[in-house]
């Protein structure tokens, strides 16, 4: 009896201490892949009367570009 709790206890310590790994390896690359989105550059986006090259440019405009200038 004494063996099956011992296992038991054993078997939860083992989970509890792979999911705080797990957990802290998730939040170390969210980090990282937040300051590498794209969505992160889309914010700042160009002014408007700065000069743009449509959407092969690395930082869009905040809003248009037309005419090789954004709108």
């Amino acid at each position: 009896m004494k063996t099956a709790i011992f296992t038991v206890v054993l078997a939860l310590a083992v989970f509890a201490v792979l999911c705080l790994v797990v957990s802290t390896h998730a939040e170390r690359h969210s980090k990282t892949d937040m300051e590498d989105s794209p969505m992160i550059q889309e914010r700042k986006g160009l002014p408007p009367g700065k000069p743009c090259y449509g959407a092969t440019q690395k930082i869009p405009c905040c809003g248009v570009c037309s005419h090789n200038n954004c709108t």
